[in-house]
């Protein structure tokens, strides 16, 4: 087994005057120290098979006062860059900040971090340990990311609090592809493709087109065909991608494609719809551990919609696209019937 305990580091002055605190390297206050002391003497029967901290000092400091001194410096513990929000109180923050950050699942910093690359970089670090018992002086976030991935709370720890974990309870992920590109681009045929190859030829499509128009019709009663051929389930599934990715019979799972679910969700009930159903979709596909590809649309490289609507459309599209590819364990942008890997990096 893989045990975790994980320690909050004591109060700072920022914490005590509700300044926002990520990268910037602040020190203990006296209360902060005392805290620490205190974490040593809970401690203090316990063996640990390797001692760790954030190599920030306010993380690092807790653990010497603690009696820990020899505890390995670790950059990947550090808590989430805060970027433009570093310093700042909750009031000085604008309302969509705000809001974001209140949420956290999908926030990213001004000019900062994302939190699901604040969570990659603390699973990755916590994979390379061995079996047995671990002990990590770090911050809140990286603590509140760790509980997420086993499936666990709270959302608000105390500075110098103790948090235990069993890893062998995280929740294993399953992968997820993201297609972009412009129309006829090559996306959908790639996301075929690789779904056979994940699924092994059994997979479930979920389908986000309605029959509006003859066309449309006509073209969606082609695909069920080639996909019934196949042996693949369809679901339909024009606004609630979640249920549908929950309901699906197997493992692997093709979403096409998320452009028309963001018109869906639009149109029926604005940019507050579009939001909840991106977040519930990736919240099902953590919870469930599917292999899901999904193909999405680049919309806008073009010139400035000429309506409200359209502009709306085009921001909500952009920002869906973003949230997934921060998810995404793989994402490809597709141009002539070419793959460009986006994600991981060319760099």
């Amino acid at each position: 087994m893989r045990e975790l305990w994980l320690v909050r580091h004591g109060t700072t002055d920022w914490n005590a005057s509700g300044k926002i605190q990520g990268h910037a390297d602040i020190p203990l206050n006296a209360q902060g120290e005392a805290q620490a002391l205190e974490v040593g003497r809970k401690l203090s029967d316990l063996h640990f098979d390797s001692v760790w901290s954030s190599d920030l000092a306010r993380a690092r400091r807790t653990a010497q006062l603690a009696g820990f001194l020899r505890a390995y410096p670790e950059r990947r513990l550090r808590e989430l860059d805060f970027g433009g929000c570093e310093g700042l109180t909750w009031d000085q923050l604008d309302g969509l900040t705000r809001d974001d950050l209140m949420a956290y699942e999908g926030f990213r910093a001004p000019g900062g971090e994302a939190t699901a690359d604040l969570t990659r970089r603390v699973t990755e670090f916590v994979e390379t340990l061995p079996e047995g018992r671990h002990l990590v002086f770090t911050h809140g976030g990286v603590v509140r990311s760790l509980l997420h991935e086993c499936g666990e709370g709270p959302t608000h720890l105390e500075n110098g609090s103790v948090t235990r974990i069993d890893w062998s309870l995280r929740k294993k992920l399953g992968r997820l592809c993201l297609l972009t590109g412009g129309v006829r681009s090559g996306k959908s045929s790639r996301a075929l493709k690789t779904a056979n190859a994940w699924g092994k030829g059994e997979v479930s499509f979920l389908a986000t087109a309605e029959g509006l128009d003859d066309e449309m019709r006509l073209r969606i009663e082609n695909h069920r065909a080639e996909r019934a051929a196949l042996g693949w389930e369809t679901i339909e599934c024009p606004r609630d991608a979640a249920a549908a990715l929950r309901s699906a019979k197997h493992k692997t799972c093709v979403l096409d494609c998320l452009t028309l679910f963001v018109t869906n969700r639009l149109l029926a009930g604005g940019a507050d719809s579009v939001k909840a159903g991106v977040e519930d979709l990736l919240l099902a596909w953590r919870e469930t551990g599917k292999d899901l590809v999904v193909v999405t649309n680049e919309v806008g490289w073009g010139i400035v919609p000429e309506n409200a609507l359209s502009r709306d459309y085009r921001d909500q599209l952009g920002w869906a696209n973003q949230r997934l590819m921060e998810e995404a364990s793989e994402g490809w942008l597709c141009v002539s019937g070419r793959a460009l890997p986006v994600k991981p990096s060319l760099t």
